[in-house]
């Protein structure tokens, strides 16, 4: 992603010193983990290993710099009776099961053995039961729409532009073409080039799409500001638009550190001397959905969607779906825009809400609240996505409790590690 962006030359050398520094970081997570494996392994407590990987794992996530990366539970989200777990302890929960599954069984045992089985039946006849998501009940449907342009940003803006109107015309056109009204349109984020209240370009588009569609509403991306520190600084903004009327914003919250701005500039002043060229934005200081008559919507932008707080706090706020608007061009032709949208799909099973996905170059998706794609654009290609999205209202159990579960659960392996080194005594 680092490598993609389109900078000044001089730039370039502290991107990639930047990229080195987060891939040492991550990787340092990594080898406390193994370092840390092995002395409880020389101790005997190779049951608290799962329990350093979630606390490792937790705090890699937390704060302006958390980067949650290719967490354990990813791949869970294909294993229908182990995937409704996220409903009650998250994905973090979720990897704490993988982990002490995987801890018994590679330290083998009659008593490791007979855990591990144990701890399988349990986990089947849990999943089975739905137990996380009861508390989910059915609240109306949405008619949508998703437009994915396939474009990245060119050097100049009117260029830029050229190439945005490219890339939305012809999806406009088959859009004006179907038969049934939508009630929502909506666009990825940065979806036009410039700030919205301040161009009178995009307002125009704006405005000529409401002409030729028959939508009710658009959702979509775009910059604005807001006042800091006898200032105007930018934001990177959810718009929920009605005719020239703007029903709602929402900034993000969590913005990529070093891409977006230096973590806790807007608290350290000296901070704000540093340029590297790396952006100007100011993080948003509000959680909350969108609301549009009657409905809820919980916008996440970009990689906030690989935060299972930010969503809990949405839902909890009353979001009755959840809307992913991001722009993963700069990822390039590597797997990260695979790996990101795996992301929406845990915020879904963890909530109990629906999640539509709409990426400038992909992958668009709509997401029902057990994780299974319903539709799909690919990434790297122009297309238009119509379907129902359904609302819901209500909690799942991770929403009402969040992290308190697992770290509970983490709790109890530490005491009967101490119980079975006592009895060995």
């Amino acid at each position: 992603m680092i490598l993609h962006l389109q900078v000044e030359p001089w730039v370039e050398k502290f991107l990639v010193l930047g990229w080195v520094l987060l891939v040492l970081y991550e990787a340092a997570y990594w080898g406390v983990l193994g370092w840390g494996a092995v002395h409880l392994v020389q101790r005997g407590r190779e049951l608290w290993i799962p329990v350093l990987w979630l606390l490792l794992e937790w705090l890699r996530g937390q704060g302006a710099t958390g980067f949650p990366w290719a967490p354990v539970a990813l791949p869970v989200v294909e294993i229908p009776w182990l995937k409704e777990w996220f409903a009650v302890v998250g994905m973090y929960g979720v990897g704490l099961w993988v982990m002490l599954f995987s801890v018994l069984v590679v330290h083998p045992s009659p008593k490791t053995r007979s855990g591990a089985i144990a701890l399988l039946v349990l986990l089947f006849l849990g999943g089975g039961l739905h137990v996380g998501s009861r508390g989910v009940q059915p609240a109306g449907t949405l008619r949508v729409a998703i437009l994915q342009p396939n474009v990245l940003p060119a050097a100049s803006y009117w260029e830029d532009w050229k190439i945005t109107k490219e890339g939305y015309d012809p999806l406009l056109d088959s859009l004006a073409s179907q038969r049934d009204s939508l009630d929502l349109l909506i666009l990825s984020e940065s979806a036009f080039p410039g700030f919205y209240r301040y161009s009178r370009i995009q307002q125009d588009y704006i405005r000529k799409v409401f002409q030729k569609v028959r939508v009710r509403a658009i959702l979509f991306g775009s910059g604005d500001t807001r006042a800091w520190n006898q200032e105007q600084r930018p934001t990177n903004t959810a718009f929920l638009i009605q005719g020239d009327r703007v029903l709602g914003t929402y900034d993000k919250i969590h913005l990529v550190p070093f891409g977006e701005w230096i973590p806790w500039e807007n608290r350290i002043s000296w901070l704000q001397r540093i340029n590297f060229g790396e952006g100007d934005y100011l993080p948003g200081d509000t959680l909350r959905p969108l609301e549009w008559e009657g409905v809820k919507i919980g916008v996440l932008i970009c990689f906030e969607s690989m935060f299972p707080e930010l969503a809990r706090g949405l839902v909890r706020e009353g979001a009755q779906f959840l809307a992913n608007l991001t722009n993963d061009g700069w990822f390039g032709k590597s797997l990260g825009p695979l790996e990101h949208f795996e992301f929406a799909r845990m915020r879904a099973l963890e909530t109990g809400r629906e999640v539509v996905r709409a990426a400038k170059t992909g992958t668009s998706a709509i997401i029902d609240r057990e994780g299974k794609v319903r539709q799909r654009l690919p990434f790297g290609t122009q297309g238009l996505l119509i379907g129902t999205v359904r609302l819901y209202e209500g909690a799942t159990l991770y929403v009402k409790y969040g992290n308190f579960g697992v770290f509970l659960i983490g709790l109890m392996i530490i005491g009967l590690g101490l119980f079975q080194e006592r009895r060995r005594s």
